[in-house]
């Protein structure tokens, strides 16, 4: 599976193979590629508009409203970036784009490593978005990384945020950024959306945070400003589940969608990015942020997002 992204003049082309976005699925084997099947929810939605907050407005005010930008540049489409007070967290960099690009930040599963995950949403997102991947604990034995208290994460994401404005600057488009989770990072990640904060009214749980969704976390979702949920599984007992919670999340005026990759192991592999991938316009539609994204996605008919 090839996800092609063209800089604007810089001729960048991105692939997310399997062994680059996907190198092993929780079992330790590499990922295959068969059909993936996808099941949505309502089609009609409500608008939904980007959390507008300070951070970053004043930076973009200085600069001037549509002043063009030099092309993003880094080492590498996938970097490490320090963060006070925690592990380095890796970043998926938008190379080349010449305009302020949204914030996407991926909190991973238990065991997992912040690169999977940044490797997996990149496909997701045509790598569009900055994508900020937060690392959480070491294991004990160095096997992979954890998540500690929602707090903690909380702390972890808005200081992981923080740095990569100091690194990149304008580039990074002011505004609220978006939350996406996997697993044990989409339980940490539903208390922060229940409270509220610097992330985006729309959000992305994937196979994780069944008990954490009900009617009490609905309320508070609308309450703190949440407007829109995609929920991503790849297993039957998670699409189960969330179907279920989608009906409580409904009722409380939340607009939702599931898609399910028809696969049977719990991954954010190459048929669950592919199912969350087609999903994804839905999602952002309504952030002006993301325009350049979605004329190109309308445009082109298929997966192809150009700078």
């Amino acid at each position: 599976m090839v996800f092609a992204l063209r800089s604007l003049g810089a001729g960048f082309a991105f692939a997310s193979t399997l062994g680059l976005a996907f190198p092993m699925n929780c079992e330790g084997q590499p990922g295959k590629v068969p059909p993936m099947a996808l099941s949505s929810g309502r089609d009609a939605a409500p608008t939904v508009a980007a959390v507008p907050i300070e951070d970053g407005g004043a930076e973009a005010s200085d600069r001037g409203a549509g002043a063009p930008l030099s092309p993003v540049e880094a080492e590498s489409w996938l970097i490490s970036l320090p963060v006070e007070g925690f592990l380095r967290a890796r970043v998926s960099v938008p190379l080349g784009a010449r305009e302020p690009r949204p914030v996407v930040v991926a909190l991973h599963g238990a065991g997992d490593r912040p690169e999977w995950a940044c490797g997996g949403w990149r496909g997701v997102t045509d790598a569009y978005p900055f994508i900020v991947c937060p690392a959480g604990q070491a294991g004990s034995r160095g096997e992979g990384f954890s998540w500690g208290s929602d707090g903690a994460v909380e702390r972890e994401v808005n200081s992981s945020v923080d740095a990569l404005r100091v690194r990149f600057g304008d580039h990074v488009a002011p505004g609220c950024f978006l939350l996406v989770g996997f697993s044990q990072g989409a339980i940490r990640m539903a208390p922060m959306l229940a409270r509220g904060g610097r992330w985006c009214p729309a959000a992305v749980l994937c196979e994780g945070a069944y008990e954490a969704i009900g009617k009490t976390f609905a309320r508070a979702f609308v309450r703190a400003g949440g407007q829109r949920l995609l929920l991503g599984c790849s297993q039957p007992y998670c699409a189960k589940i969330f179907g279920q919670r989608a009906v409580f999340l409904r009722e409380a005026g939340i607009d939702v969608r599931m898609v399910d990759s028809g696969d049977r192991v719990h991954n954010l592999n190459a048929e669950t990015v592919r199912a969350l991938h087609d999903a994804w316009p839905w999602l952002v539609r309504d952030d002006a942020r993301w325009s350049p994204y979605l004329r190109s996605f309308t445009s082109q008919g298929k997966s192809e997002a150009k700078h």
